[in-house]
């Protein structure tokens, strides 16, 4: 047990991107802002470039598994029993596709975050197929939204001001 440890730069701005994502879904009167959490937390980084490079494939992640998702939950309609056998059979089969997908279209660094949201999507829907494409929009938005709020903080907040170089003297 270390009990020296202080918080540090990242974990503050972790702190402060969480809050600004709660406050954001309060504002607005969302039911939830665990999407917009989650990503936000993830999105946090070392330096503001391996934020962004995250935060890009965390959104091309988070559009390829909110498409399949949608694809999984629409096929609930047309499959019997689809939570109970059928879907041990096709949510892997669905899963292996969006992998497929992402390598072919060479965004290799986002199959984790779109399996992620595939799955998270797809475990947590409780609606009817009426609202699957709304509720799926919801969470691909909510999870972009927390991207964009993770972005501005690990680039605002905490980052020394950089010291202005002088001019070297003209020859």
């Amino acid at each position: 047990m270390d009990l020296t440890y202080r918080p540090g730069q990242r974990a503050l701005k972790t702190v402060i991107a969480v809050f600004f994502c709660l406050l954001l879904g309060f504002v607005t009167q969302r039911p939830t802002a665990l999407y917009a959490v989650i990503a936000a937390v993830l999105c946090i980084q070392p330096t503001y470039d391996k934020s962004k490079q995250i935060g890009l494939h965390r959104i091309l992640g988070t559009v390829m598994g909110s498409v399949f998702s949608f694809i999984a939950l629409e096929l609930a309609e047309v499959i019997p029993n689809y939570r109970e056998f059928w879907f041990v059979i096709i949510f892997p089969l669905l899963m292996l596709a969006l992998i497929f997908v992402c390598n072919v279209l060479r965004i290799k660094d986002s199959v984790a975050p779109s399996c992620v949201i595939f799955s998270v999507i797809v475990f947590l829907h409780a609606g009817s197929t009426l609202d699957t494409l709304p509720y799926v929009f919801e969470r691909m938005l909510e999870t972009i939204i927390g991207v964009l709020i993770a972005l501005p903080v690990n680039r605002f907040f905490f980052n020394p001001k950089q010291k202005e170089t002088a001019c070297p003297p003209e020859k």
